[in-house]
Formats: C-alpha cells, sequence, structure tokens
C-alpha cells in the first residue's frame, strides 16, 4: 500500500494497546464462527478416523503456535495477517524487503497485533479440537496451558455491550467475579490474601499438595511482614522492589533449615548468617516456591485486580545460586551394576516387594517413585494386548504429578517374563489385596514412596554412590528416571516425542522435551512398546548390565510364584 495514494490513512503510532486487542478480537470471532460453520457442513464426512485426524492437526498447529508465541517468533502468515488487517482498519503499514525481517520490518504496532494474532489462531485450534466446540471459545481442561482461557482472561470484560459486540468471545465460565474489587477499596492484606487463597482453592487442591503450597505462600506474607518490620502491608503495595527483596531473602535460605545452627531463626536473621552457597535451597526448589507465589498473585488479579505480570517477572533466580553440583544426574552402568547385584540387592531387599521392585520397574521405564508405588493390581492390564501399567488417579488417595503423567507404559519383557512380575501381580491378587505393594501406607502428605526413598539412600551409600548422609546427593531414587531418558535420548536415538509419552513430561517450554505432552493424540500401545521400551536394552547381549540382570532373575524369579 502506497501512502500517497492514500493521503488519509492513519498513523500505526496512534494505535493503543485496547484497539490492537480488538482488531485481534474481531478477527478470532469471526473465526470461530467460521470454523464451527465449516465443521457442520462438514459433519460426518470420513467418520472417526477423520475427526481424530483433524483433531491431531489441530493440536499439532497449536503447539507450533504456542510455540513462536513464547519465543515471539512470528510465522509470515502471522505477519501477513497483521498487516492485512491493519490496513483493512485504515493504517498505513510499511513493509521491508522480506515477511521476516524482525525486529527492522516490523514497528511495534505490528509486532504486539502479531503477538495478539498467535494467541488467537492458538485459542482457536484449541477450541475447534474440543469436542464441546459449538462456535465459541472453549478451553481444554486437559491442556495444562489453555490459549482459550487466557484470551477469556485477558480479553474479555464481562458487559452487556461486550456479549452483545461479541457473542462469540463469551467464556463458557467467566473468569472475572461479578463483585470485583481493588485493593485500596477493600483495604485487604498481603497475608488476608494469601488465606482467602487457601479457602477459595482448597477444594482444588490435591491433598499431596496442600501442605506444600500452604506452607510457602504463607512463607511468603511473613517475609513480605519481616521486610516491612512486621507489618502486615495492603497488597495493592506489592511492587517489584518487595518482589526482589523476597527473592533475595529465599536465595539465602538453608536446604536442611531442621540442623543444630538454623533452628529458631527467621528468614531476615538466616540470610544475614550467610550461608555458603552448597548449602543453600536449590534453584529447582526456589523455582518451584516462586511458581506458588505466582500462582497466589495471579489469583489476586481476578479477585482484588492487582497486576501480577510485573511482580511474577521480578521474581529472579539468581545467577550465583544456579549451580549443576548438585543436579540430578543418571547412573553410570558401573553403579547400576553395583546397585543390582544380585547377592547385595537380594539381601538388602529382604523379600519387601516395593523395594525389589521399585528400582527395576523404574530402570525399565522411567516411572516416578510415587507412580510406582501406588499402583493397584487392577493397573496392572492390557491395551490393545499390549501389557502395561495404567498410570492413573483413580481411587486410594492415587495422584499424579500433571496431566500428562496419566498415560500407559507398556510393561517391557524383562520384567514379566525374566522376573517373574506378572506372578508377583497373581500372588497380590489372590491374597485380596488393591494395591501393589500393600505393605506400604500412605502418608500425612498423600506420599507412599517414604520407606522407598529412605531404604534406598542407605542402600546406595553403602555401594559408596552419591552423598553420604547429611551430603546433597547427585545420585537418588529419580536418577533412574534421568538414566532412562538419557539413554534414550542419547544411545537409543529414539524421538523424543515418543520418550516423552512414556516418561508423562509435561508441558514446559519450546527446547523442552515436555513441550508436547498434553497436545499430541493416543500414540499406539504396541508403538510405544516398539519404539521406546524395547530399546531398553539393558539385559541384551551387546549391554554391560546383562550378566547383572541376567544372574537377577536367576536367583530371584522364583520367590514371587
Amino acid at each position: 500500500m502506497n501512502d500517497k495514494h492514500h493521503p488519509f490513512l492513519k498513523d500505526l503510532s496512534e494505535l493503543s494497546d485496547e484497539q490492537i486487542r480488538q482488531i485481534a478480537r474481531k478477527w478470532l470471532e469471526e473465526a470461530l464462527k467460521d470454523e464451527y460453520e465449516f465443521l457442520l457442513s462438514n459433519g460426518g464426512k470420513g467418520g472417526q478416523e477423520a475427526w481424530e485426524k483433524k483433531q491431531d492437526l489441530y493440536e499439532s498447529q497449536y503447539v507450533d503456535l504456542m510455540d513462536a508465541g513464547a519465543m515471539k517468533d512470528f510465522p509470515s502468515h502471522i505477519i501477513q495477517l497483521a498487516r492485512g488487517l491493519l490496513e483493512k482498519a485504515g493504517y498505513s503499514v510499511k513493509t521491508g524487503g522480506q515477511a521476516k525481517e524482525w525486529p527492522s520490518d516490523l514497528s511495534v504496532e505490528q509486532a504486539k497485533l502479531c503477538d495478539a494474532l498467535l494467541l488467537a489462531q492458538a485459542a482457536l485450534m484449541e477450541s475447534a479440537s474440543s469436542p464441546m466446540f459449538s462456535g465459541s471459545l472453549t478451553p481444554r481442561k486437559d491442556f495444562r496451558i489453555s490459549a482459550a482461557q487466557a484470551v477469556a482472561d485477558q480479553w474479555f470484560t464481562p458487559s452487556v455491550a461486550a456479549a452483545a459486540e461479541y457473542p462469540h468471545m463469551v467464556p463458557p465460565v467467566s473468569p472475572i467475579s461479578p463483585v470485583t474489587a481493588s485493593p485500596s477499596s477493600t483495604g485487604v492484606t498481603v497475608s488476608q490474601a494469601v488465606e482467602a487463597y487457601i479457602k477459595a482453592k482448597d477444594p482444588e487442591f490435591a491433598e499431596s499438595s496442600k501442605r506444600n503450597i500452604y506452607t510457602n505462600v504463607r512463607q511468603f506474607a511473613e517475609i513480605v511482614k519481616a521486610l516491612y518490620r512486621g507489618r502486615d502491608i495492603p497488597l495493592g503495595a506489592l511492587d517489584r522492589q518487595i518482589m526482589r527483596d523476597y527473592s533475595a531473602v529465599m536465595s539465602a535460605q538453608p536446604a536442611r533449615p531442621y540442623l543444630k545452627e538454623f533452628k529458631g531463626k527467621g528468614p531476615l536473621e538466616l540470610q544475614a548468617m550467610n550461608i555458603p552457597r552448597e548449602q543453600r535451597l536449590t534453584d529447582k526448589t526456589l523455582d518451584t516456591k516462586f511458581t506458588m507465589v505466582k500462582m497466589l498473585l495471579n489469583w489476586c488479579e481476578l479477585e482484588y485486580g492487582i497486576q501480577p505480570k510485573p511482580l511474577n517477572s521480578a521474581l529472579i533466580i539468581p545467577k550465583v545460586q544456579r549451580t549443576s553440583e548438585a543436579d540430578r544426574r543418571a547412573f553410570t552402568t558401573e553403579e547400576l551394576r553395583k546397585i543390582f547385584n544380585p547377592r547385595s540387592y537380594l539381601k538388602n531387599t529382604a523379600r519387601t516387594p516395593s523395594k525389589y521392585w521399585a528400582p527395576l520397574i523404574a530402570l525399565f521405564t522411567g516411572m516416578r517413585l510415587e507412580e510406582i508405588v501406588q499402583l493397584h493390581v487392577a493397573d496392572i492390564r492390557q491395551d490393545d494386548g499390549i501389557w502395561c501399567f495404567d498410570i492413573n488417579d483413580r481411587g486410594d488417595g492415587k495422584h499424579v504429578k500433571t496431566d500428562a503423567g496419566k498415560r500407559l507404559v507398556p510393561i517391557h519383557p524383562f520384567l514379566s517374563n525374566d522376573l517373574g512380575l506378572f506372578q508377583y501381580v497373581e500372588s497380590v491378587k489372590a491374597e485380596g489385596h488393591v494395591r501393589l505393594f500393600p505393605e506400604l501406607k500412605r502418608e500425612k502428605k498423600g506420599n507412599m514412596g517414604g520407606p522407598v526413598t529412605s531404604w534406598f539412600s542407605r542402600y546406595r551409600r553403602k555401594l559408596g554412590i552419591g552423598g553420604e548422609e547429611g551430603q546433597i546427593s547427585a545420585t537418588v531414587f529419580h536418577s533412574f528416571r534421568h538414566t532412562v531418558i538419557n539413554y534414550l535420548i542419547s544411545q537409543a536415538m529414539v524421538t523424543p516425542r515418543w520418550i516423552q509419552k512414556v516418561v508423562g513430561h509435561d508441558l514446559k517450554g519450546a527446547a523442552d522435551i515436555g513441550v508436547t505432552a498434553n497436545y499430541e493424540g493416543k500414540f499406539p500401545t504396541a508403538k510405544l512398546l516398539e519404539e521406546v521400551i524395547l530399546k531398553l536394552r539393558w539385559a541384551d547381549e551387546d549391554e554391560l548390565l546383562k550378566n547383572v540382570l541376567r544372574d537377577l532373575s536367576l536367583m530371584s524369579k522364583t520367590q514371587w510364584s
């Protein structure tokens, strides 16, 4: 478009953020309507198989759009769409040589619209992939990150005028309470907001998570109060400096506060002790704690009208805290040979099923400890003729870490045929037990793996593996999971998305193995067995664990029959 021939075009610099959202919102409204009409006109064509293929396509496109949005890497079709919409709205759009010459080719306003359109297109794909889609925004509950819900939260203002102008933008459940007041008008303090959050979210939290979440958000309120010499400040007084101060206090906290030298001291006193870095909370622990505070502040946005994004972005783990020294690592082959040496392994498991089976199942599946120890006998079942571990949260207080954690994991033949897993399952079933490891009891926090964790820590220390008692160890039970994933990627060269389906990784980021866990269609169980589980060749002829595992199978197979 040439400005000389269109002298009345509006200047892009006059385009406000709200106008940018309106353009994207209007496009999405029309796109939702068009997509719904298209689906209606093609309804039933190709049957269930065609619908599943289309759903997979929508979900794949969703993943690509969300990845691009996270990196602000705008695809050319998004840039062209943004330009077309701006020109249609009467704005002067200057174009460069190449469509993807970012940032030189795009103004700030164009980039903002591209960002909004990426989210809008992702919301469209998510909605259209839902069986409940009927032409309006339809967030999918099985998506850990929902673009449709984000659009509803960020762009929708509940009013008669808005509903009339954008009928397709009304979310299924209004994300904004009809009675919402600003912090200044309510006078709510940080501590009061924390208690209100706990009360409101209590029904939604898993029993195993409640104690940890409550402890951390209350600790946040206590530290903010301590920073203000005991004053419980208004929620609206939170600013980025307070969040940075809170981050600094948390980054100075000890990993083992129960030690004698730390007992009885408050967070600020502990900060003043300048505890050595290797004794402080790890960056992974800090990230978990900060995530819980971010969840609190995001809830406070809807309830009290605060702006959480600037506050959340100030929660940064100091670079000095980031260290690989305490990172969990995979076991070496020599360490695995020591662990599964038949003489020491059988002696130390002492015919205790959970101790015997948990490490072996972890070695041949990459499953988390809690996923293993909470299995029911009924969770050992067939799917499409393939025997699997069914990891679910059905009954008896079972829980999974994420939605992606609910999955079927094929059983390696070495577990069933060589070690006698099925004989053990039948023996437990014959005794009338529901759980696969009836000797384990659920703890107050909801977990069951504590005894196995404690035993394995003592066992590996006897073998000279990992840190001694009181030391942070790079090798723990979870190292089996690292071992499996590292082997499948670096040695067996298995496609990450196949690995992801077996180990149950969740959506975390564009470069992470968990990037698509919630958005792929169902992978055939037989293919998961062939492409992933059977690639764990620990006991095969060409592997260093062959002799150890074969000897173990000969010495232990009969004990479960």
